[in-house]
């Protein structure tokens, strides 16, 4: 297995027992640096994964989520 397909799997499940994921948390607790990515091969093979922009003040991201 390929290390980002070893990176989607734990994207999807993160996403599957966790409901959402942010880059940060990617990079804290899986070391996945390039999360948009990961999310744009798993879109790819058919994962509907929508995408929220959140802004918090000077800070923004992205949250990511699979569709029902």
């Amino acid at each position: 297995m390929s290390e980002s397909s070893t990176q989607n799997a734990l994207i999807l499940k993160h996403m599957r027992d966790h409901k959402t994921i942010t880059s940060l948390e990617a990079v804290e607790k899986y070391r996945i640096m390039r999360l948009a990515s990961r999310v744009s091969e798993l879109r790819s093979r058919g994962y509907s994964i929508a995408s929220e922009y959140v802004k918090n003040g000077k800070s923004h991201y992205v949250v990511y989520h699979l569709k029902d």
